[in-house]
């Protein structure tokens, strides 16, 4: 019987995943850099960068533009969870690939599977 072994990426799962949690769950996308795929982690960081733009243009007003009525910091907060929210669920997806070892680097190569004790 011939002896299998399996080609994998010289990419790690954990980091991947660690590092998709370090990016607000996916947003900046510091996970699609690890693995190589650096047009989809620059798409992430343009979509992060306009996204703070738009948090911070609205978050850094403190009375409404067309009614003069003051912003108060909770509808600051929801503004901002409105805004993040929708772009972190959109990661879920990614995150279970990562998760169930189906998410692959540049090559199409799965990412190596943690060490498993016996």
């Amino acid at each position: 019987m011939a002896n299998r072994t399996a080609i994998v990426s010289s990419k790690n799962q954990k980091t991947a995943e660690k590092l998709f949690y370090y990016g607000l769950f996916g947003v900046v996308g510091l996970h699609y850099f690890y693995v190589g795929k650096s047009k989809q982690g620059r798409y992430h960081l343009i979509l992060t960068f306009l996204l703070l733009l738009f948090t911070y243009a609205f978050c850094s007003s403190s009375v409404h533009t067309n009614t003069g009525a003051i912003i108060t910091l909770s509808e600051k907060i929801s503004f901002t969870l409105k805004t993040w929210l929708p772009f972190m669920v959109a990661g879920i997806p990614t995150l279970i690939k990562i998760k169930i070892g189906m998410f692959q680097d540049k090559f199409g190569l799965p990412l190596q599977q943690p060490a498993r004790p016996v």
